[in-house]
């Protein structure tokens, strides 16, 4: 959730800066607001600015939600790939277990109970094989649930390592409690933990390519889903490139062929009142004349110094 909570504090940033922003400059010249508003309405291409305005807003906000997503995807992802992983290495060590349960079954057989072969090994090594055998039932049940059926394990896999382990696991810890009592360890009963050895053995090792398995068609869709994304970025930046490129560019083609229009008007302006034979002189606002053609300074003698 960390993502999405980053999100929305991305956005509620944004929102408050836009605010503060529109805020600050109308504080700065509260007077010159309103006629500038209003000279913004008249303006050709007032309303194209307010639209490229608010699609740079769409841009920010898109952008960062795109960011965000995957950003959330890539955790996703390693998260997932973690859980995969342990998962498939605590399945390759269950079929170590089945192997080491068998050959220390075997050597139970050919030892005295006051012999050089420790009763207690094959009693750690099944305490540890049931152990990591609850954490990988754990780490299979917290698996996400897939997104395409061929990225689920196969549940027959997983039900047949369970049944033929505990049934290995069983035979061998009624066979080291025998040995530990100083009973004589039968043949009978070695044969017996032999016999579940090699089922054991194999599914443990089909659970460990039904996990392969799994992953790898996990991180095929995984591949898909990462062109489907590019291509979205794809057109994502084709559609900020209409939304804001497009509108910018004619805004500033609009506003230059309008400068440029009133500039040349007002040369020619200023040619006619340079060159008349009437009195033209112009004033700042405090009064104070600052131009006169030459016709004033002929007609009244005073120049504009």
């Amino acid at each position: 959730a960390e993502p999405w909570q980053a999100l929305a504090a991305f956005v509620g940033l944004l929102t408050f800066l836009a605010l503060g922003l529109r805020l600050r400059r109308r504080r700065a010249d509260p007077a010159s607001e309103a006629p500038a508003h209003a000279a913004s309405r008249r303006f050709k291409g007032g309303q194209t600015y307010r639209q490229v305005r608010w699609a740079l807003y769409a841009v920010l906000l898109a952008a960062g939600g795109h960011t965000f997503f995957l950003a959330w995807q890539a955790e996703a992802a390693f998260e997932r790939h973690a859980v995969e992983a342990e998962a498939a290495n605590l399945a390759g060590r269950q079929r170590m277990y089945c192997q080491r349960v068998g050959l220390l079954a075997s050597l139970l057989a050919s030892s005295r109970p006051d012999g050089h072969v420790d009763c207690g090994s094959l009693g750690q090594v099944l305490s540890q094989a049931q152990q990591d055998a609850g954490a990988l039932k754990e780490f299979l049940a917290v698996l996400p649930t897939p997104a395409e059926p061929d990225e689920s394990i196969d549940t027959a896999a997983i039900a047949r390592w369970d049944v033929t382990r505990q049934a290995l696991y069983a035979r061998a810890a009624e066979l080291q409690e025998a040995w530990g009592r100083g009973e004589p360890v039968t043949r009978a009963g070695v044969d017996a933990v032999e016999a579940v050895v090699d089922p054991a053995v194999a599914a443990a090792e089909g659970l460990v390519a039904a996990i392969q398995t799994a992953v790898q068609a996990r991180h095929r869709h995984e591949v898909a889903q990462s062109k489907l994304l590019a291509a979205a970025t794809v057109v994502l930046l084709l559609g900020l490139a209409l939304l804001v490129a497009e509108p910018t560019s004619r805004a500033v083609k609009s506003q230059w062929l309008q400068i440029a229009a009133q500039t040349r008007e007002l040369e020619r302006l200023a040619l006619v009142a340079q060159l008349t034979h009437n009195a033209v002189m112009i004033m700042d606002a405090q009064q104070r004349m600052v131009w006169v053609n030459d016709a004033f300074t002929r007609i009244t003698g005073f120049g504009q110094d």
